[in-house]
């Protein structure tokens, strides 16, 4: 009795082992996959082996060694004594007969292939070139592996943080398409969301590096494999990538279109997201004068970018600034949020009160002195500088009201000194 007692403790104690390193590692594996789980049974002289199973014995082998191999790495930095691990994991893995390999054959090399490249970057000359080699050879391993494994399907998060660190890979491009036919041929559910972010994420390079072609074929791919209703959240994502393609082809109509099916989605979209469409929604306001619905779209954009603490929401409140001045209605101050205070004293905003001030005050002499003097601001921003001419007329009907107003009769010459004018 006291002996099975003994044995289902030291059992137990393995389970807790597992569940406490089956966490999430950093590299982005997870060692749950679905409810994976393994039920061990030790294998010991004094019982003459009661239990045991050679083929149980392998793979608990396997399955230990890994989780050794992400002990050593993860817990004592030992790189190399975790290659050394994961060397027998794979060594393991292949005495197994085929149709039975695990998903350690491709977690393994995979996991291998991150800790070389992490060598690689911290290493120079030959050794660095070395450990880039042997990561490129795990990964095709890993993805080799992968498309014979059956139905096994690793989850999303073992793939893309996996990507996300390889992409200081030199051959990274290399390692990208190694993935991408990976998914492709295997055609599981999970792989198509996989897909897609793949696509939405290189769509997002290859505009910033001015790719701007390229960037559009994926695009029209992800729509192509997806729609608003299977994942809304993604085709947000692509809407905020084509607002920004059309916006650098300054394609209005385009932009004005993907701002209604953006407007029709019930579901509520990322900040960064809805930043990008709110403020192209805004600008395509502007231009249709149409300053309360521009207002509107520029706080809510300003706000988005705010809540990331995005430099980006400094241009929004100039833009929102500009929206007030020429909007009717009720005054309100763009200043009153908490949010907007924050960027009170920056030069490009004091420009702004500045011109804020001159228009509560009807003051058009004061506003010259401001584009005179800080013109740069507003002219350095081509959307604004489109709507000097604009801020000036409507500040000059305003100083043309107020001066007339006491007066039954006023001379050209009065008004053209009080308007800032010469006199025709």
């Amino acid at each position: 009795e006291r002996e099975k007692e003994r044995k289902r403790e030291r059992k137990k104690g393995e389970k807790e082992r597992k569940k406490t390193m089956s966490d999430d590692d950093g590299f982005g594996f997870d060692d749950g996959d679905g409810g994976d789980e393994f039920e061990f049974e030790y294998y010991d002289e004094e019982d003459g082996g009661e239990g045991f199973e050679e083929e149980e014995t392998l793979e608990s082998m396997i399955h230990n060694n890994y989780l050794e191999a992400k002990s050593k790495y993860r817990d004592d930095g030992a790189k190399a004594d975790a290659l050394v691990q994961l060397e027998t994991v794979m060594d393991l893995d292949e005495n197994m007969d085929v149709t039975e390999r695990t998903r350690w054959s491709f977690k393994a090399p995979q996991m291998a292939a991150l800790i070389h490249l992490e060598l690689a970057l911290g290493s120079e000359g030959e050794a660095k070139a070395s450990h880039f080699k042997k990561c490129l050879s795990l990964y095709r391993k890993a993805m080799r592996a992968l498309s014979k494994l059956g139905s096994y399907a690793p989850k999303e998060k073992n793939i893309l943080p996996a990507l996300e660190k390889l992409e200081a890979h030199p051959d990274y491009n290399e390692l990208l398409e190694l993935t991408t036919t990976t998914l492709q041929a295997r055609k599981l559910a999970i792989y198509h969301t996989v897909r897609l972010k793949l696509l939405l994420r290189d769509a997002r390079h290859m505009l910033d590096a001015g790719e701007v072609q390229k960037c559009s074929a994926n695009l029209r791919e992800c729509r192509r494999i997806s729609s608003a209703e299977e994942k809304p959240y993604i085709f947000q994502e692509v809407i905020a990538l084509e607002v920004r393609v059309a916006s650098a082809d300054n394609n209005e109509r385009e932009i004005r279109n993907l701002y209604h099916e953006f407007d029709r989605m019930s579901v509520l979209p990322a900040p960064e997201v809805n930043a990008i469409v709110r403020e192209a929604g805004g600008k395509i306001h502007m231009r249709e004068r149409r300053w309360g619905l521009a207002y509107k779209d520029f706080f809510e954009a300003f706000k988005s970018y705010s809540d990331r603490a995005d430099a980006r929401a400094v241009r929004c409140l100039k833009y929102l600034v500009v929206a007030k001045l020429l909007m009717s209605g009720p005054a309100i101050d763009p200043f009153a949020e908490s949010s907007a205070k924050a960027h009170e004293e920056k030069p490009d905003i004091v420009v702004m009160r500045d011109i804020l001030k001159a228009d509560r005050g009807a003051d058009i002499q004061m506003f010259d002195k401001i584009v005179h003097d800080s013109g740069h601001v507003l002219a350095s921003d081509t959307f604004l500088a489109g709507f000097v001419a604009t801020i000036r007329a409507s500040i000059r009907t305003k100083a043309l009201l107020r001066t007339v107003k006491p007066y039954r009769n006023v001379s050209l010459e009065y008004l053209a000194k009080h308007l800032n004018m010469e006199e025709r």
